[in-house]
């Protein structure tokens, strides 16, 4: 009987094994299927939209330094003649969307790109302030949070350039856990929040407006389903293992006294 029942529980056991699908495992599944030529060519990067919260390093160059030098807050004298920039002057974005730049005043930066507040500074500037300026213009607070199935934590991107790959190979890559057919992003656009899913196993992500992330992206990669069957399996296995070691025993100790 504790013979027929050892097996019972075994069988049991092996049969509520957790059990796991290579395949989904898998990115790009469909690379050699897919028969649009557009995923080959790689997607023009959009600079990110400057909003409200951001912080902005901004530099002004000129043939000239000394006609720079107010639009660079940040010196440190060396001659009466000369003047060395020791670090960037920072500007925060307002509520307004705005910021308080030296001399030109009051700046409306929200909705535009590093690359368009470069050329409205420099217009403002060359009406009688600097000769043929170069206006440098860079995001300081670039960041992007993930969480769920791939860690949790912010990244600190220095180069404002960072792709929904790249964020996930810094977090450590999704776990055997985490749904790659499902990847939330969850974006801010000015006054509106937008949410996408990606599907990191088909190849059609590097066409998606979302491959490229934006500053103060929130990625979130969701649990499969099963993973909370595995959980319950677990405890069920140790019960199992449990119940084997007890008729085990008491099978041992039966058989002992009969001696």
């Amino acid at each position: 009987m504790y013979r027929y029942l050892f097996f019972s529980l075994l069988l049991f056991s092996l049969l509520f094994g957790s059990c796991r699908n290579h395949q989904d495992l898998i990115y790009f599944q469909n690379l050699q299927s897919n028969q649009d030529s557009s995923i080959y060519k790689v997607l023009r990067y959009t600079s990110p939209v400057i909003n409200y919260g951001d912080i902005l390093s901004i530099s002004v160059y000129s043939f000239d330094p000394r006609a720079s030098i107010p639009f660079n807050n940040r010196t440190a004298g060396t001659t009466e003649t000369e003047e060395t920039i020791t670090s960037a002057p920072e500007y925060l974005v307002n509520e307004e969307g705005e910021i308080n730049f030296p001399v030109l005043g009051t700046i409306r930066v929200q909705g535009l790109t590093q690359k368009a507040i470069e050329q409205e500074v420099e217009e403002r500037l060359k009406e009688g302030y600097v000769k043929d300026p170069v206006v440098d213009v860079r995001m300081v607070n670039f960041n992007v949070t993930i969480l769920g199935e791939a860690g949790s934590g912010i990244l600190d991107i220095p180069n404002n350039r960072l792709n929904i790959i790249e964020a996930l190979a810094m977090a450590g890559d999704i776990s055997i856990y985490g749904d790659r057919k499902n990847v939330l992003i969850i974006r801010e656009q000015g006054d509106e929040r937008a949410f996408a899913r990606l599907d990191i196993t088909d190849v059609s992500i590097f066409n998606s407006p979302y491959f490229n992330l934006q500053n103060n992206d929130i990625i979130y990669l969701e649990p499969v389903k099963y993973k909370t069957s595995d959980e319950n399996q677990e405890r069920i296995s140790k019960t199992i293992n449990f119940a084997t070691i007890f008729v085990t025993t008491a099978t041992l100790i039966l058989t002992l006294t009969r001696l």
